[in-house]
């Protein structure tokens, strides 16, 4: 799952939900494991490897092919980031901030704290990157273009009515 959903879902299940910041955070991060439990696909990361055998040994390489992921990664995050302010923000009620931003925060924190986990791999990050993998999904769609476009869309799409009628 891309981080534009992740960030979306988050925040409009956390708009949605509370009116705690704290509480939003969770639901957002909740949201993310049973989004990666779906089937999806995920933009190619030049500087990541892959172990078939193992998915804890799964790396990212900093180096040149990095730079640009995190160019990849920072365009889709925003998108997300402000596509969530730009949907569930009221500016009538201000601490719907707080809420938003919560609940994108901890959309993406999983895939955040993966990051962190391959380059510390230590405990409690060796715990969460094993129930990051019992949650995400080995059914891929790379080669379904259309389907991934269009599960990740409506899981857009809901959100954001989900996010605005409730």
């Amino acid at each position: 799952m891309i981080l534009t959903t992740h960030s979306i879902v988050g925040s409009a299940l956390a708009k949605v939900a509370t009116a705690n910041p704290v509480l939003a955070f969770a639901i957002g991060m909740s949201s993310h494991y049973i989004l990666d439990s779906l089937p999806h696909w995920e933009y190619h990361l030049g500087s990541a490897t892959h172990d078939p055998n193992n998915r804890l040994n799964d790396d990212m390489v900093i180096g040149k092919n990095f730079v640009f992921d995190l160019i990849k990664i920072g365009f889709d995050f925003s998108l997300g980031l402000a596509l969530s302010l730009l949907f569930f923000y009221d500016s009538n009620q201000p601490s719907s901030l707080f809420i938003v931003l919560a609940g994108v925060a901890g959309g993406v924190m999983p895939d955040f704290l993966q990051f962190v986990y391959m380059k510390i791999r230590r405990e409690p990050l060796v715990s969460l990157q094993k129930f990051h993998d019992f949650f995400h999904t080995a059914l891929k769609l790379k080669d379904h273009h259309y389907l991934n476009i269009l599960i990740q869309v409506s899981l857009i799409v809901g959100a954001i009515l989900v996010g605005n009628i409730f």
